[in-house]
């Protein structure tokens, strides 16, 4: 009998252990709904980011920290901490008129002396590999290479309110670099000492860390310090990371969501979630081109080879198959659509180069980078090549550069090129820059883009621009393919939130619908 009731008590209390761990988990479920969940994929280690270019951990630098200026929803450069700045005539002197509500997360003033002190911590670290950006700024580079101490760097405190930066020329990015996240002001070296993500920092921008759960998510919420402090959402934020797109995505599409916004979902799941509305397109900064091996006695030398290639493509074919919210055609070397290529191709033009060709049956090895992306980018291009021209395609991954660099066995390869710098990408296809490992040298090529570097954006400028992409076009060592969007993916009672032009996410103005209502 004494058995019985012991193993009665056992089970009742192993039934009611489960119980309560049920409630635990609903509570923990109950609790989450209350905020927005977005997934960032990788944590950063810190709040510095300036060892690397992974754009998704830098939406975390966006919510918590801000620079001068910054890029508004239409991709425009606006004030920020500065309410505004003034540029002399000569396009060298650079003065910020700070706002006189700006403060730190814990109240205290911001001030131009903050600034100074953040770039000269920024230009410090040998680390950072974003400092060199700033180069065009008098005596940073001295001051890098340890020639010059930073009393002789052009970044000077007025007053309390105006801070003054001088360059050695004109530089047309410049204000656009400073846009960029990691230039949001932030104690710099402090934060790189830490080495670790705590709310106990400053922050300067429209959120504030408010808790680390024990899954080592991050939950930001409000900066009531922060000068536009109205216009913040209410809403509590919780940022997770889940570094694997398809497991991500199963929490998304659960019924009782564990996660309301994602980027760039796999790509094969692209055209399914845009029926379902989840899916807005944003201007990126990349492209995607296919690059000709001109090295050695190819038949990627053979320009009538190049062109049956470039006018077999129906481009907007395939890019409907992925997805509109992908991206678009590029028409041109750069990102303006200036129709220079077509977006369908022209399959009679395209047999009429081949035969003119010397193309006798060979197998063509294409290669492209190890990832989602570039893989189903490479197998629709290669089908259209094999359909419309015969001609056998060896597709082949690589994992990294140095592998690349290993094997200059190929005839094309896939390249994904950041090209919102026009000056920087046309500059990179200069001999001196591309011949070694793709072989392409033009003499007249050389002479338009030394042009570019002493011009200011003017209609000369702009005329060099032309001439570059007609000699591209001319000579084909490169086809452009598509300009990539950044895809944001999010549950339909999400509204307010957008992309800017360096792929980050804008969570400040973030607004969650009751749908049920």
């Amino acid at each position: 009998m004494k058995k019985i009731i012991l193993l009665t008590l056992t089970i009742l209390i192993l039934l009611f252990s489960f119980s309560i761990e049920g409630n635990d988990e609903n509570n923990k479920s109950n609790q989450k709904n209350k905020y927005v969940i977005y997934n960032m994929e990788q944590r950063p280690k810190n709040l510095i980011m300036t060892d690397n270019k992974n754009v998704r951990e830098k939406d975390l630098i966006v919510s918590l920290f801000e620079g001068l200026v910054s890029l508004n929803d239409k991709g425009e450069i606006v004030p920020a901490l500065c309410k505004e700045y003034n540029v002399s005539e000569d396009g060298i002197q650079y003065t910020f008129n700070l706002r006189e509500n700006i403060r730190y997360s814990n109240g205290e003033k911001i001030t131009a002396n903050d600034f100074v002190q953040f770039f000269e911590e920024f230009l410090c670290d040998e680390k950072n590999i974003y400092r060199e950006d700033l180069n065009c700024i008098f005596g940073v580079k001295q001051f890098i290479n340890d020639t010059e101490d930073f009393s002789n760097v052009a970044i000077k405190a007025i007053d309390e309110k105006t801070l003054a930066i001088r360059l050695n020329n004109p530089c047309e990015n410049f204000i656009y670099m400073l846009s960029k996240p990691v230039m949001s002001l932030r104690k710099y070296t402090a934060l790189k000492n830490e080495n670790i993500i705590t709310k106990d920092t400053l922050f300067t921008g429209p959120f504030i860390i408010q808790d680390i759960t024990e899954d080592n998510e991050i939950v930001i919420s409000k900066n009531e310090n922060y000068y536009k402090n109205n216009l913040v959402t209410n809403e509590k934020i919780i940022i997770s990371f889940i570094n694997d797109k398809e497991k991500a995505l199963a929490y998304f599409e659960e019924e009782e969501s564990k996660l309301d916004i994602m980027i760039d979902p796999p790509i094969n799941e692209l055209s399914r979630l845009e029926e379902k509305n989840f899916l807005q397109g944003f201007d990126g900064d990349s492209s995607v081109y296919i690059n000709f091996n001109l090295n050695k006695d190819l038949i990627t030398t053979d320009l009538n080879f190049r062109r049956a290639i470039n006018e077999s493509m129906s481009k907007e074919f395939f890019i409907q198959q992925i997805c509109k919210e992908f991206g678009n055609v590029a028409s041109c070397y750069g990102v303006d659509q200036c129709g220079k290529f077509s977006s369908y191709g022209n399959n009679n033009l395209a047999l009429r180069y081949l035969k003119n060709s010397k193309y006798k049956d060979e197998v063509i090895t294409f290669l492209y980078k190890n990832n989602p992306i570039e893989k189903r980018i490479a197998e629709d291009l290669s089908k259209d090549i094999k359909d419309d021209l015969d001609i056998d395609i060896k597709l082949k991954a690589y994992n990294n550069d140095e592998e690349l660099t290993k094997n200059n066995k190929f005839h094309m390869i896939l390249a994904l090129d950041n090209n919102r710098d026009k000056n920087k990408y046309f500059l990179n296809l200069s001999s001196e820059k591309y011949k070694e490992f793709y072989g392409f040298a033009n003499e007249k090529y050389d002479k338009s883009v030394q042009q570019l570097l002493g011009e200011k954006y003017n209609k000369d400028k702009i005329e060099i621009y032309e001439q570059c992409e007609n000699l591209l076009r001319e000579e084909l060592p490169i086809i452009p393919i598509y300009n990539l969007n950044t895809v944001l993916c999010k549950k339909n009672n999400i509204e307010n939130i957008y992309i800017n032009k360096h792929g980050n996410i804008v969570l400040c103005n973030l607004k969650k619908l009751n749908l049920k209502e």
